[in-house]
């Protein structure tokens, strides 16, 4: 069974980002977490029948580990794709060493379409919060009531999850963030005999927030293994206030000169630098390959003292 958050007076909260209401405890936590709800992308099946469908949706849950009743809000949302939270869901109480799921693949109190975003939440010091990114089918005529012509509807089942980082501050501005090392999987070479889908070869996204109130100058780089200061490769990208972005499949070559291990697989540092606050994380995508490859990998970005 899922635990929803309880009813709370009406709040409004704008696409880009909303205050939160009352007087915030001093004692509180902030936490920036990660959110993702993509649109629906159809799965070829029995032509006249509904279709299966697959998305990517992320997860957020809270645990109050004392022994009192802790408190959960959502403070902002960040990100043109997103909007809520719904009036009646904005805060939470949760017992204790009780857990509450806040956001499930199916749903929750943040309305979503396309793009990524961040959710900005306050919590008593006893709670921990926890997110996750999964893979996600519908499965057509399987169970869940039936439709509107008669059909029976959707089963949810999730094909890989992954968690998301959590953070408690923003990295400064004119700071670095490094992500990594991240897997690019292994290139076809005949001296391993790795071929085909054994190459796990992986996409590789980074997805970046804004969080000043002015434009910011953002720098991806992709630095090798070791003792190398030269890029492999940068790129510049200029985020409005407040935005979020995801910068998707960056083309990334495997060659020798990555530095390659002994398994021949290639590995990357991916630094992040801005000149507003900012957050980011990195995410690698394998979608295809033999039967139980996972297929997301997340990398959190961070800076020396976070």
């Amino acid at each position: 069974m899922r635990t929803r958050l309880g009813p709370v007076t009406a709040f409004t909260v704008g696409l880009v980002a909303a205050a939160a209401s009352g007087v915030a405890h001093a004692e509180d936590v902030t936490y920036y977490v990660p959110f993702v709800r993509t649109s629906f992308s159809a799965i070829p099946g029995v032509p006249g029948r509904p279709l299966s469908y697959v998305y990517w949706a992320s997860t957020l849950s809270a645990f109050n580990t004392s022994g009192t009743p802790a408190r959960v809000s959502y403070k902002a949302l960040f990100g043109s794709g997103l909007f809520g939270p719904f009036p009646s869901c904005r805060d939470a109480v949760i017992l204790p060493f009780a857990g509450i799921e806040m956001e499930t693949t199916e749903g929750g109190c943040i309305g979503a379409g396309r793009g990524p975003g961040f959710v900005e939440l306050t919590a008593d010091t006893s709670v921990a919060v926890r997110g996750d990114v999964q893979r996600v089918i519908g499965v057509a005529e399987c169970g869940g009531g039936t439709t509107i012509d008669g059909t029976l509807g959707y089963n949810i089942v999730s094909q890989g999850t992954a968690p998301l980082p959590v953070y408690k501050s923003l990295m400064p501005a004119n700071s670095t963030a490094v992500a990594g090392p991240v897997d690019l999987g292994a290139r076809d070479d005949p001296r391993t005999c790795i071929t085909g889908s054994l190459t796990h070869q992986r996409r590789v996204n980074v997805t970046l927030f804004n969080a000043g109130v002015v434009t910011a100058d953002f720098r991806v780089a992709g630095r090798r293994l070791r003792q190398r200061p030269d890029p492999v490769f940068e790129i510049p990208v200029v985020l409005g206030p407040l935005e979020v972005r995801q910068l998707n499949s960056i083309p990334i070559a495997i060659s020798d000169d990555l530095q390659l291990n002994e398994g021949f697989d290639a590995r990357i540092w991916l630094s992040i630098t801005a000149s507003q606050p900012f957050l980011a994380y990195v995410t690698t995508i394998f979608e295809g390959g033999e039967p139980g490859t996972n297929a997301v990998t997340v990398y959190e970005a961070r800076g020396p003292e976070q």
